[in-house]
């Protein structure tokens, strides 16, 4: 599957944004990856970019505060809404998944430490640690964000520097198409 993120990273221009986002996501010499989560990534939106090559990394979606704080903005709302309609999807399903997680609890511990069989793998426990891990700002797969100077997914710290006229000339959102 494919999911587009943004990655907000201070810089002077599009293209120093762009290999800065492409440089972070590249393996250390321990072979550690930033996005740990996925196999893959094309720097400047891939499949999203509607100019570019999607398998080429490109400049051409960079937003720059600075020069277009409008379109920044924007990027941040479609952010926050799709957050909200995920996070909304989850609340609609947690009633039912914390009662089955109480029951596989009262059956962990009755049962010598195992789970019946044939709730081993109930995607209820899944949707819990999905909404969990948004609470908590981890950047996964559905995080659609991940502010680069913070290391998290929570977008507050950038709305911080936005308020700093000095920091906000210098805020870019760079688009990455990753594969997970």
């Amino acid at each position: 599957m494919h999911t587009l993120h943004w990655i907000c990273i201070e810089a002077e221009s599009p293209e120093e944004a762009a290999a800065q986002v492409k440089d972070n996501l590249s393996p250390n010499e321990d072979g550690y990856r930033l996005a740990d989560w996925s196999d893959w990534h094309v720097v400047g939106g891939g499949r999203w970019n509607p100019e570019g090559d999607s398998y080429k990394d490109t400049v051409n979606m960079v937003v720059s505060y600075k020069d277009n704080p409008d379109k920044f903005k924007e990027v941040l709302s479609d952010i926050k809404k799709y957050r909200i309609k995920y996070m909304n999807d989850k609340l609609t399903k947690l009633d039912n998944a914390f009662d089955k997680l109480k029951s596989d609890i009262v059956d962990y511990i009755s049962n010598d430490c195992k789970l019946n069989s044939d709730r081993e793998f109930d995607f209820s426990r899944w949707e819990i640690k999905e909404a969990i891990t948004m609470l908590s700002s981890d950047w996964t797969p559905d995080s659609s964000f991940f502010d680069n100077q913070e290391f998290t997914s929570k977008i507050q710290y950038l709305e911080e520097r936005l308020d700093k006229p000095e920091q906000a000339v210098r805020q870019y959102l760079v688009p990455v198409d990753f594969h997970f």
